[in-house]
């Protein structure tokens, strides 16, 4: 019978340096695969911050052109109102107050109750500009005469929101001459 040969045995000796080391690429690389998921999370988060702000962006557009349409309607009613105008035209026409100070703005709380009695009076209409629709509300102010061409000016206040509610709301101001 065959005798079998003795396994090999073959000492390998790390140097003292080497066993310190060890273990030291691992702590580098779990460092570097951190670092590498911090950059890509923030990039996440500011990529989804980017739509979000285009997004809105787009929404604010689409209602100052709303808000162009509003106003283009106002002038087509003015145009019907004979000068000088009569003490009121419910429901857009607001008259103005006994101080000769020029109007302002309504404020938030105006628009979200304008139109649901005499108290908040305006125009109201109803915009569809690409997939938004949006509620287009008016006032108009008498600001008075101009003595060169028998005109009369008017301060317009023009707001649009988006119908289904939330989102931005734009008031845009604009002084408008009735020549007829």
């Amino acid at each position: 019978m065959k005798q079998q040969a003795a396994p090999l045995k073959i000492a390998l000796s790390v140097p003292a340096d080497r066993e310190r080391e060890q273990g030291a690429i691992l702590v580098i690389v779990l460092v570097l695969i951190f670092a590498v998921t911090l950059a890509v999370m923030a990039y996440l988060y500011l990529n989804k911050n980017n739509t979000l702000i285009a997004s809105n962006l787009a929404v604010q557009n689409a209602a100052q052109e709303a808000t162009d349409v509003g106003l283009n309607q106002v002038s087509n009613l003015l145009a019907t109102v004979p000068n000088p105008p009569p003490a009121s035209i419910p429901p857009w026409y607001v008259a103005s107050t006994s101080s000769s100070a020029r109007p302002t703005a309504p404020s938030a709380s105006y628009w979200q109750a304008c139109g649901s009695s005499t108290t908040y009076p305006c125009g109201e209409t109803s915009v569809q500009y690409g997939s938004y629709n949006f509620t287009v509300k008016y006032v108009v102010y008498p600001l008075g005469p101009n003595a060169q061409n028998n005109g009369y000016y008017y301060v317009t206040y023009v707001h649009s929101s988006n119908a289904n509610g939330g989102g931005l709301g734009v008031t845009i101001e604009a002084t408008l001459e009735n020549t007829q």
